[in-house]
């Protein structure tokens, strides 16, 4: 029988907030089911490791136990590790003048957690961050001292492409596509629309189809 696991970390937008079909990888997760054929020894087995308000810093306290959890030490097995994090590491907090996760620790964080990833999977992916309507995010609404700006997700999203090229990870710049009017983003500025979670997942499932990942 043969296994294929992909294990997705990230943050709120990973896990689909405010989508009602549960998000890009929900529906990865049923693009994979449905390829599996009747009758096969084919398994695709899609974990949506996303957390609310988790950076960086925050998954590195916990990535290894998650993924050693969900991964197969069986030899027929494949184990894919999607990453999609950094916009709560980009965000600007008021009172400390700063960003939540510095970029060089940002950086060092990426590096971190790739290196753990390589431990546990056959192939690692990393989805880049998305854009916010700063209109209702410079502050968001539900905190004032948090904003999130679209300078600081272009740099954070091109630092983390940056660590990617450095260590041979696919990145996914999702950034442009979804920067069109902020048709994709959802009414409280910072996560998605069902719109947008749709964009997402074409993009991972059609890059995960072109090089027989899935």
């Amino acid at each position: 029988m043969a296994f294929a696991h992909f294990i997705v970390v990230g943050d709120s937008i990973a896990y689909g907030a405010w989508d009602t079909e549960g998000g890009w990888v929900q529906r990865l997760r049923k693009f994979a089911e449905k390829k599996i054929k009747r009758y096969s020894d084919e398994i695709n087995i899609v974990y949506n490791c996303g957390i609310s308000g988790h950076t960086t810093a925050h998954w590195l306290e916990h990535f290894d136990a998650e993924c050693a959890a969900r991964g197969m030490d069986a030899e027929d097995s494949k184990v894919v590790i999607i990453i999609s994090l950094g916009s709560n590491d980009a965000s600007y907090l008021r009172n400390k003048k700063s960003n939540w996760v510095p970029k060089d620790e940002f950086a060092g964080n990426l590096k971190k957690l790739f290196c753990i990833a390589k431990r546990h999977a056959s192939y690692i992916l990393f989805v880049g961050l998305s854009p916010v309507d700063e209109s209702k995010t410079n502050p968001v609404n539900w905190d004032k001292n948090f904003c999130c700006r679209n300078k600081d997700m272009a740099e954070y999203n091109k630092r983390a492409k940056s660590v990617c090229k450095q260590e041979k990870i696919p990145f996914i710049n999702i950034y442009e596509q979804l920067k069109a009017g902020n048709k994709f983003i959802s009414y409280d500025g910072v996560h998605l629309n069902s719109n947008g979670h749709k964009i997402i997942f074409e993009i991972v499932r059609d890059f995960l189809v072109k090089n027989k990942i899935i």
